[in-house]
């Protein structure tokens, strides 16, 4: 009796996984065709499905993603999972290197581990997201150990963003690395596109920096806004930052002398407008569009 019982649940299972992956791929198909009519397309050199008997899996080997034919992301393998049980809850994972691409900036290579990302849909059709990239590297420009970034739908259509990196080196051609062991970010994302910056803190050995504002990308679309910062270090903030300011040697020997008189818990504005960002009155960088 429990071998006939065990037997058939088995295949009374097996005809709901084989209705329901149905269902799946029919949706899937759906929303793939929905999303090429507005200018979403994924293409893959060879496609399948499976998982039977507890997943649904869709696997896409050499996937190509492209938005309005003007970007294009290439990898190595695209896999999406989701418990048969529980299938509102999808995993995304990601094989590189990926390359990024536009028809203006040209191609962004991105070296990475395998990258996770998370889709959790619950009360409606925005889902919770989460993305794990570990080991990442962007030849000459950026790398980071982990990079984890968390999304969620939050009242008024906002979204909460909380973002933390490791292990981060910036490099510029010609320049010192800029290394910051760990970097956390805690924001609220309006509907207009203005980022609410409750806290960002950057640490660096025994030097720590705080900021709260807003960030917004202007028609430009360059970065503007401000954000009112403070350091337990001023010395070791300048240590860090001097190499990568770009300033004349009169302006940063004024710029070095001002900042002093603040003392080592300085506290300070960082403005980005016009395509140029400031420290206080003092111009070290200029702002590149985001394309």
């Amino acid at each position: 009796m429990p071998l006939i019982v065990v037997v058939c649940l088995g295949i009374l299972w097996s005809i709901f996984w084989v209705v329901a992956s149905g269902i799946v791929q029919e949706q899937a198909a759906t929303a793939r065709a929905t999303a090429a009519r507005s200018g979403l397309s994924l293409a893959c050199a060879s496609e399948s499905w499976g998982g039977y008997p507890f997943r649904f899996e869709f696997i896409c080997v050499a996937p190509v993603i492209e938005a309005k034919q003007s970007y294009r992301l290439e990898a190595g393998r695209l896999e999406a999972v989701a418990q048969a049980y529980y299938p509102w809850h999808v995993l995304v994972l990601l094989d590189g290197p990926t390359n990024v691409s536009s028809t203006k900036a040209g191609v962004l290579r991105i070296d990475h581990s395998r990258a996770i990302a998370s889709f959790r849909f619950r009360d409606g059709p925005e889902p919770e997201f989460s993305l794990e990239l570990p080991k990442v590297n962007i030849p000459d420009l950026f790398g980071a150990s982990e990079v984890l970034l968390h999304t969620r739908p939050e009242p008024e259509g906002t979204h909460g963003v909380a973002l933390s990196m490791s292990g981060i080196h910036h490099q510029r051609e010609g320049r010192l690395s800029l290394d910051v062991d760990s970097a956390t970010l805690l924001a609220t994302l309006r509907r207009d596109l203005v980022l609410d910056i409750h806290d960002v803190d950057l640490r660096s050995q025994d030097v720590t920096w705080h900021g709260t504002g807003t960030m917004e990308l202007d028609a430009g679309r360059r970065i503007a806004g401000v954000l009112h910062t403070s350091t337990n270090s001023l010395d070791g903030l300048l240590a860090i930052l001097e190499p990568h300011i770009e300033m004349a040697d009169q302006q940063r020997a004024a710029f070095k002398a001002v900042m002093g008189l603040l003392g080592q818990q300085a506290k300070a504005d960082i403005i980005a407008k016009n395509g140029e960002l400031y420290i206080g009155p003092f111009k070290i960088a200029n702002l590149l569009p985001i394309d």
